[in-house]
C-alpha cells in the first residue's frame, strides 16, 4: 500500500537541497507507514517516535528534524499556493 504522490509537488522537492529532500522524504515514508496511510493518528504519541527515528536515521537531532520537516511542509504550501 502507498500513497499516490503529486508529480510537481514530487519535482519541486527535487529541487530542495540533498539533506532537506532526504530527511523530508524519510520523515514522510515514517510518518506514512506509521499513521497506517491516513487511517491512525495520535500525534502526541506519533511524532517523537518518528522524530527520534529521523535524528538516528541522519544523525541530527530531533528538533533539527522536525525544524526540517516544518520547514519544507511550508515550502511546499508556498510552491502550491503560487501555482
Amino acid at each position: 500500500m502507498g500513497i499516490e504522490r503529486d508529480p510537481g509537488t514530487e519535482n519541486f522537492i527535487g529541487e530542495l537541497s540533498q539533506h532537506e529532500r532526504d530527511v523530508y522524504r524519510f520523515m514522510r515514508d515514517q510518518y506514512d507507514r506509521t499513521m497506517n496511510y491516513g487511517a491512525d493518528d495520535d500525534a502526541e504519541v506519533q511524532d517523537p517516535q518518528i522524530t527520534a527515528i529521523v535524528s538516528r536515521e541522519f544523525n541530527i537531532s530531533a528538533e533539527e528534524a522536525r525544524n526540517i520537516y516544518t520547514s519544507v511542509e511550508t515550502k511546499i504550501a508556498d510552491f502550491l499556493r503560487k501555482q
